[in-house]
C-alpha cells in the first residue's frame, strides 16, 4: 500500500500548487464570471433609460469645457500634434477606463462578500468578473473614440492636422489593453489591505481625482524640471501619449517606457493575483 505522510502545512500554499489552482481557477471561471457579469449589468441599468450614455456624459463635459476653456485662450495646453478635442477626448475616457480598473478591482473583496458568504467562488471568477465589466464600459469608450475621431478627420485636415489613421486605431485598439492592465494591477494589489481597511478605496479614489490634472489626459506634460520626473515615474504618461499618438498619426514615441511599464504592471499583476488568491477566504471574513 502507498504511504501517506501528513504534515502540518497545506499544499495550498506550495507556490506550485498554488499556481496551477490559479491557472486551473481561470480557465474553469470563465463561464461563471461571464454570469456574474451579465446579473451585475441587468442589475445596473435595470431602471435606467440611457445606460452606459451616463458613463460617457461626465468625460465629454468636462471635455467641452475644457476645449472651450482653450478657444477662448483662458488655458494654453501648448502643441498637442492633433485636435485639441480629440487629445482630451482620448485622454478623459482612457483616463476613466484607467480609474476604473483600480476601483473595481480594490473594492472587489468588499462588493463580493454577499456573493461570498452564500457561495464558494473560486478568486480567479471573480477576477474574471471584473475584467469582463470593464471591457464590456471599454467598448462604448472606443466607440465614442472612433466616432470623433471620424467626425473631426475633415477638419483637422484642413489644419494640417492628424485625427486618425485606420492602421494605427487598428494597433490602439491592439494596445489598449495595457491601460486596463496598469489600473487592475494597482488595484488587485491594494484590494487584500481595502478589505480590512475600507480608508484605502477612500484614499486611492481621492487621490485619482487631482491625478488626472498630473498627466497627459487633458494637456501634455512639460518635459523640463520637475515635469520631466513626473513623466519619467507616472504609471500611465508614456501609455496615454502613445495611445493618442498611434489612433491619430500611427506612430509612437516612448516605445521602450511603454513596454517597460507593460511588463512592470504585468509582473505586479501576477503577484497581486497570487496574493489575492490565497488570502481570499481569510479576507471576506475580515471585509
Amino acid at each position: 500500500m502507498p504511504r501517506v505522510v501528513y504534515t502540518p502545512q497545506s499544499e495550498t500554499y506550495s507556490p506550485k500548487n498554488v499556481i496551477r489552482a490559479m491557472v486551473r481557477g481561470m480557465i474553469q471561471s470563465r463561464y461563471m464570471a461571464l454570469r456574474l457579469v451579465v446579473r451585475d449589468i441587468k442589475s445596473d441599468y435595470a431602471k435606467s433609460q440611457f445606460g452606459m450614455v451616463w458613463e460617457l456624459i461626465d468625460p465629454l463635459v468636462l471635455g467641452f469645457i475644457f476645449y472651450a476653456l482653450k478657444r477662448s485662450r483662458v488655458i494654453t495646453p501648448g502643441e498637442t500634434g492633433m485636435p485639441y478635442s480629440i487629445f482630451i477626448i482620448y485622454g478623459l475616457l482612457m483616463y476613466a477606463t484607467f480609474v476604473e480598473s483600480v476601483m473595481r478591482m480594490v473594492t472587489l473583496v468588499r462588493t463580493s462578500k454577499p456573493l461570498l458568504s452564500h457561495l464558494k467562488l473560486p478568486p480567479e471568477a471573480l477576477i474574471l468578473s471584473v475584467i469582463f465589466r470593464i471591457a464590456f464600459n471599454c467598448f462604448f469608450r472606443l466607440l465614442a473614440m472612433l466616432f470623433f475621431s471620424l467626425l473631426l478627420c475633415r477638419s483637422a485636415l484642413a489644419e494640417g492636422l492628424s485625427a486618425f489613421s485606420p492602421v494605427g486605431f487598428i494597433k490602439f485598439l491592439l494596445l489598449f489593453p495595457s491601460v486596463i492592465l496598469v489600473g487592475a494591477a494597482i488595484g488587485l494589489f491594494f484590494a487584500p489591505l481595502n478589505a480590512i481597511y475600507s480608508d484605502v478605496a477612500t484614499a486611492i479614489r481621492i487621490g485619482l481625482g487631482p491625478y488626472r490634472y498630473l498627466s497627459p489626459v487633458l494637456w501634455p506634460l512639460p518635459l523640463t524640471g520637475a515635469w520631466a520626473w513626473l513623466h519619467t515615474t507616472s504609471p500611465i504618461a508614456p501609455i496615454f501619449l502613445d495611445l493618442r499618438t498611434l489612433a491619430t498619426e500611427n506612430a509612437m514615441h516612448y516605445p521602450a517606457e511603454f513596454l517597460a511599464r507593460g511588463i512592470l504592471f504585468g509582473l505586479l499583476f501576477l503577484f497581486s493575483w497570487f496574493i489575492f488568491h490565497i488570502s481570499l477566504t481569510v479576507l471576506s471574513e475580515k471585509a
